[in-house]
Order: structure tokens, then C-alpha cells, then sequence
């Protein structure tokens, strides 16, 4: 079999539609959202959940990332596509993490957002100003080409968004940082979230958290401009 030139995805014109997105796995439904998505540290050889010092991955470790398609499912209708993918990430002591993400591939708009959860009372509060430079930087960091999160005009005039898309990937990444600051001494075992609806860079956002009464997990979500739940989500503790 022979293998493709390294770095050949990231710079082939065929790989990618007119907005900078990889071409559609779904053929025709050529609208997708990642609707959820769960992350999760795997346990040191001794049984023992990863800690600082200790963890399966180390400064300097070589490791590998496989990812694989989970589960497909379509709906009954037909115009939309659900598709779960699995990330398993190994170093030189085993399985480290594993990652899940839920897609959805659509045509049009996609179904509406579900009725709000029910969420308890910020005790962490976190502003946030979604910059296109920190879009930019992101989009960069995660080699992601989709004009969305960092070419304005296009977000606005051809996919009529009010503005710049920001990223649900780094907003999930926003609210393991909330975590770590506000509980230093208690390592993140898991962190499961789901996206409610797309939040743009048209002014401040707010990073929420509250802790459970136990210290071992926490209710963690973003609230959009309105003050609405953009995603929300629960984090594990060691």
C-alpha cells in the first residue's frame, strides 16, 4: 500500500469545499455541527487516576492517536446523519486518553435547539471576549481551515452568521482551564459536554462552573451573550 506524502492533507486543494471545510463524509447533507462531545484520562498502570508528576503522558513521550468511526446512524426522515467518532490516544505506559465526539450532518438548518437544562447557580463566573485574534490563533493551533471562526465577510455575507463562529472545541477547552483554576489541587479524570447552540464574537461570554457538594464533580457551561446556556456539561474529578 503506498503511503501518501506527509503533509498532503493539510495542503491538497481537493480535500477541501469552498469554505475551507474538508469535504462532507455524508454526500449531500453538506451542513454539519459537533453536537457533543466526552474526554477522558485514563487511569496511571497502578490503578491510580493520573496526577501531576505521574500521569500516563509526559513531557518528551511519543504518542500515537488513532481514530476511528463508532457508530452511524440515519434519521428516520433521511436529511440528517449521526456519526460517533472514538480518539484513543497511547504513550510509552499505555492507553492514556480517549476521546469521543458526536457529529451531525444535515441539510439546511439542522433541527432546532432542545428546551435549556436546568442549571444550578454560577458559583464560578469566568468573562470571556471571543477576539478573531484568539479565534485565529486557535483555528491555526488545530490546523482547522473553516473560514467560519476567522474570515469575517464570508461568516456574514455567504454563511449569514452575525459574525465570527467561535469554536465549541475551544470553549470546551475554556472550561477544563475554569476547572484547574478554581480547583487546583483536584485532577480532571473526565470531561463530557454537549452544544446547545452556536455562540458568535458579537460581545462577552461567560464561563460558569458549580462545584458538587462532594468535591467530585462540577456542572460547567458557556452563556452567550443573552445569558443563555450555549453548551453546558459535567466534569469528573479524582
Amino acid at each position: 500500500m503506498k503511503e501518501e506524502p506527509r503533509g498532503r492533507r493539510l495542503f491538497a486543494s481537493d480535500v477541501a469545499v469552498g469554505d475551507g471545510d474538508p469535504k462532507p463524509v455524508a454526500g449531500a447533507l453538506g451542513q454539519s455541527s459537533v453536537r457533543a462531545c466526552g474526554l477522558a484520562w485514563r487511569e496511571d498502570p497502578c490503578g491510580r487516576p493520573a496526577r501531576r508528576g505521574r500521569g500516563l503522558v509526559r513531557i518528551g513521550d511519543e504518542l500515537k492517536r488513532v481514530t476511528k468511526i463508532k457508530e452511524v446512524a440515519a434519521s428516520p426522515s433521511g436529511d440528517s446523519l449521526r456519526m460517533v467518532q472514538r480518539s484513543e490516544t497511547t504513550g510509552p505506559r499505555g492507553l492514556a486518553i480517549v476521546e469521543e465526539r458526536e457529529f451531525v450532518y444535515f441539510d439546511g438548518h439542522g433541527a432546532a435547539a432542545a428546551p435549556a437544562p436546568k442549571l444550578p447557580a454560577a458559583v464560578w463566573k469566568k468573562p470571556l471576549d471571543p477576539s478573531p485574534v484568539l479565534l485565529f490563533r486557535y483555528s491555526a493551533l488545530r490546523f482547522n481551515s473553516h473560514r467560519i471562526h476567522y474570515d469575517r465577510k464570508y461568516a456574514m455575507e455567504v454563511e449569514g452568521a452575525p459574525g465570527l463562529i467561535v469554536q465549541s472545541s475551544l470553549l470546551g477547552q475554556l472550561l477544563i482551564e475554569l476547572c484547574r483554576e478554581n480547583l487546583p489541587q483536584k485532577p480532571l479524570t473526565a470531561i463530557s459536554r454537549v452544544n446547545r447552540q452556536v455562540v458568535h464574537d458579537t460581545g462577552p461570554i461567560t464561563l460558569c462552573g458549580a462545584p458538587s457538594a462532594d468535591g467530585k464533580s462540577a456542572t460547567v457551561w458557556v452563556a452567550d451573550q443573552a445569558g443563555q446556556p450555549a453548551l453546558h456539561g459535567e466534569a469528573n474529578f479524582a
